[in-house]
């Protein structure tokens, strides 16, 4: 069974942060609703705790648009949705959550992920702090 997990990008410094994902909705109005207010998505992780004593939760607000989630791939390093990887012939994919399953994209083609996975990938990036990946792709 694979470990559930995410990521997130912290919206106080921009750091990468890991644990189990919370969505706050705001609060429901009977009378006048504000559609301007937006739900908040955070990162919980457990602090240190030893000698059986009560565990802190920590909370870490993160921006929504950068939530992925952990594929269960782990060579070494987690594989997140979103990341972007090298495999051992240098050909470059990324990971999206399309039909049910984690897959590889190279532009195109897409397979499932665990079919190009080895050991000898890499993560070389992510969608969200890599966008040169794609420019590249466009000016061609």
């Amino acid at each position: 069974m694979r470990e559930i997990l995410f990521r997130g990008k912290r919206t106080d410094n921009g750091e990468w942060v890991e644990g189990h994902i919370y969505e706050q909705q705001p609060p429901l109005r009977c009378v006048v609703s504000d559609k301007s207010e937006k739900s908040k998505w955070y990162i919980l992780r457990t602090a240190f705790a030893d000698w059986n004593m009560s565990r802190r939760i920590e909370t870490i607000e993160v921006l929504p648009e950068t939530v992925s989630q952990f594929t269960g791939c782990d060579n070494g390093e987690k594989f997140f949705e979103n990341d972007i990887f090298k495999d051992g012939q240098d050909n470059i994919y990324t990971i999206r959550y399309s039909d049910y399953c984690f897959v590889a994209d190279d532009g195109t083609y897409e397979c499932r992920l665990f079919d190009v996975l080895d050991s000898y990938c890499t993560v070389i990036g992510n969608i969200f702090d890599n966008p040169e990946f794609f420019e590249s792709e466009v000016s061609e």
